[in-house]
């Protein structure tokens, strides 16, 4: 069940094991992608900077989904910032 995996992510994401979050909420996208999750998921791969490609892609799903939300490209433009 989605709802199992984004819990469990949340809770890997507030003891700051990132790597274990991202995984649970890979596995909630995979059942049920929704805005809520990916920006989750995003953010996990945020706080892991190996991880940032991966969380910029996530932000450009999420501008599919919600073509307005402007705070998702704010975010994707701070990722891009600290690359540099």
């Amino acid at each position: 069940n989605s709802q199992i995996w984004e819990k469990l992510g949340s809770l890997y994401y507030e003891t700051k094991e990132y790597e274990k979050a991202i995984y649970a909420f890979e596995k909630a996208v995979e059942l049920k992608p929704n805005e809520e999750i990916l920006t989750k998921l995003a953010s996990a791969r945020e706080k892991v900077k190996k991880h940032d490609d991966e969380a910029i892609t996530n932000y450009d799903k999420i501008k599919k989904i919600k073509p307005n939300n402007y705070d998702i490209q704010k975010y994707k433009k701070l990722i891009m910032y600290k690359k540099m």
